[in-house]
């Protein structure tokens, strides 16, 4: 059985050192990208970034601006987090698709590892 107190600190340490300055607010956004978020191929209708705000409880501002953070490239050209992908929905174009990265499914195969999960 695992201690589930030290598989969090395990995660938590994990997150950190791929990066280091993320806030709650952000780890909250980059969970709800891997739990609702769209894989290519799947036949699934991708969700909006407004059904995350809601899912997530948080508003629709907050998750738009952990998209940028969470991406490759933030406001002002800064470099973001290469966690989360953003595209247009093919169907509509107002709204947006978002899924993790490669760098972020990796991160996310590694958290599941540590909670005993693959």
């Amino acid at each position: 059985m695992i201690d589930v107190i030290s598989a969090y600190y395990r995660a938590n340490q994990r997150v950190l050192e791929e990066t280091p300055h993320i806030t709650v607010g952000l780890l909250n956004v980059l969970l709800g990208v891997e739990r609702w978020g769209y894989v290519k191929g799947d036949r699934h209708d991708p969700m909006a970034l407004e059904e995350l705000a809601a899912n997530l409880g948080v508003a629709p501002t907050t998750v738009s601006q952990g998209m940028r953070d969470l991406g490759m490239v933030k406001r002002g050209g800064l470099p973001g987090l290469d966690l989360v992908n953003t595209w247009e929905n093919a169907d509509n174009h107002r709204k947006k698709v978002f899924g993790l990265t490669t760098k972020g499914s990796n991160l996310m195969a590694d958290l599941r590892t540590i909670f005993g999960r693959s």
